[in-house]
């Protein structure tokens, strides 16, 4: 009787082991983040926000596979039925196929009709692949960049969103379930494409937010009451919790363990400046590319008018081109000066070092600003250095920095974007200052981010004349690089 009774066990635990292999959710020991997210059933869209390595991927393949089986262990409430899923992830290639490689190796292959392949080159087949379930379900692949129109023309019960995605692709997956009583579902950390957008729509209530810091009650599952591991088996006990915040660095160090909305900052934010190795006396005797940012600001403001010359130059490290940045020059002026005494004073930055104003690669502007006497914006700054220079039109362009939709959104994602890219390039040791820029050297030891602070026009113009590098879609002139004296 015994040995029968231990035989069966043997044949249950057997079972069991076989029934996890073709179901690996079922072994997942949820974390209260997951849980909160997974259980809520809508209607509004959900948005699961938290730190990298948080399981929200996990989470978000675990809600489309069930939604597709049409048995939710959460969420009761889903159709019973076949189900139309897509699932829009930040690109086809390195991002796209990560998460479709997680995808496959969650997924019970029995549930999928023949002929389903998933390659670890290029994912699931196709140019828009589909996964097809035996009872009729099927998920449709999407990417961020492929943008809102890749979607046009469908209908969906269900749309998951993973990782940061434009405005425009998010209000299209709502029109794409809007008609099936459907439901859009976002798992993201706020890093890399910051979208204040979404920020609002979750203090509007539009949007549900389940915000998952990281603290130890939170890598506890309530399902086992056991801590969560990593796949090295280390707890993540409030030593290893500790241990991450110790290491993790950086104005990003809130959004990427925690997951917050935007980098805290306390105290000074280029927390990486040194004086001693950023600020120099002289410039390397190398032709470089030659680029102007521009800022402006109301009256109020006594360094509200502001402009950065910087040059660049490529220096081969370790076999790969590096560009290395030095800021030669700024102009500083009161809000209260006109167009005519600003643009004159940036005329005689640029000549004095031998330099005219078709010389610079690009020339990069704030958004206007209209005080009770003036309007300060690229168009007249570009009508008095015209007039000055003797020209009908300047070459380049004295462009926008923010082009874009919404004003706010612009100028939130600009400001994260350029912020974070250039804390990188001066940890990276990549930027120099001239030691006559002394508000910007000030700047670079006081400015805490905040918006009001007085040295931010001076740190914003720094920053908006290299638009080009920290961003992929801003356009360069073709103009020589140059020798300054």
């Amino acid at each position: 009787m015994r040995a029968a009774h231990i035989a069966d066990l043997i044949r249950q635990v057997q079972q069991m082991e076989e029934h996890l292999e073709a179901n690996p959710l079922d072994a997942i020991a949820w974390l209260p983040g997951q849980l909160a997210w997974l259980s809520d059933p809508g209607p509004y869209p959900k948005l699961y926000r938290a730190g990298v390595r948080s399981g929200k991927s996990l989470a978000a393949v675990a809600e489309v596979q069930w939604r597709c089986r049409g048995s939710h262990p959460f969420n009761p409430t889903i159709p019973k039925g076949p189900v139309r899923c897509a699932f829009v992830t930040t690109d086809k290639q390195a991002q796209g196929v990560q998460i479709m490689r997680l995808f496959w190796e969650m997924v019970c292959k029995a549930d999928l009709i023949e002929g389903v392949e998933f390659s670890e080159r290029t994912g699931f087949r196709g140019h828009v692949p589909v996964v097809q379930y035996k009872n009729g379900s099927s998920v449709t692949w999407y990417s961020n960049n492929a943008g809102p129109k890749a979607l046009q023309g469908s209908e969906y019960d269900y749309i998951q969103i993973d990782e940061p995605c434009s405005l425009e692709l998010f209000e299209e997956c709502r029109n794409r379930v809007r008609n099936t009583g459907g439901q859009v579902g976002i798992t993201l950390t706020p890093l890399h494409l910051p979208v204040p957008w979404l920020q609002d729509y979750c203090q509007r209530g539009i949007v549900i937010d389940h915000h998952t810091p990281l603290t130890l009650e939170n890598q506890i599952s309530p399902l086992t009451g056991q801590i969560r591991l990593t796949k090295a088996g280390v707890p993540w006990d409030q030593t290893f919790i500790d241990e991450l915040r110790a290491t993790v660095v950086g104005p990003d160090a809130a959004i990427t363990l925690d997951g917050e909305w935007e980098s805290r900052v306390e105290g000074q934010y280029f927390s990486c400046f040194d004086s001693g190795r950023h600020v120099v006396d002289e410039l390397p005797d190398v032709a470089m590319d030659w680029f102007l940012g521009v800022d402006y600001a109301g009256a109020d403001r006594p360094m509200g008018m502001a402009a950065c010359l910087t040059g660049v130059h490529m220096v081969e490290i370790d076999g790969q081109n590096w560009p290395h940045f030095w800021t030669l020059d700024e102009v500083v002026m009161s809000g209260h000066s006109t167009m005519d005494q600003f643009s004159d004073a940036i005329c005689k930055m640029l000549q004095g070092y031998g330099l005219e104003w078709h010389d610079l690669s690009s020339a990069w502007g704030d958004n206007p600003v209209k005080t009770k006497f003036q309007i300060a914006s690229n168009v007249e700054l570009t009508k008095y250095i015209a007039r000055r220079i003797g020209v009908r039109a300047i070459r380049p362009r004295l462009l926008s920095v923010k082009e874009g939709g919404g004003a706010s959104s612009v100028s939130r994602r600009s400001k994260d974007l350029r912020s974070r890219w250039m804390w990188q390039e001066m940890a990276s040791d990549r930027v120099r200052i001239h030691s006559q820029c002394r508000t910007l050297i000030k700047a670079l030891d006081l400015y805490d981010y905040s918006s009001k602070h007085p040295y931010k026009d001076i740190t914003d113009a720094w920053m908006y004349a290299l638009k080009p590098y920290w961003t992929t879609r801003a356009r360069r002139g073709s103009s020589a690089a140059l020798r300054v004296y």
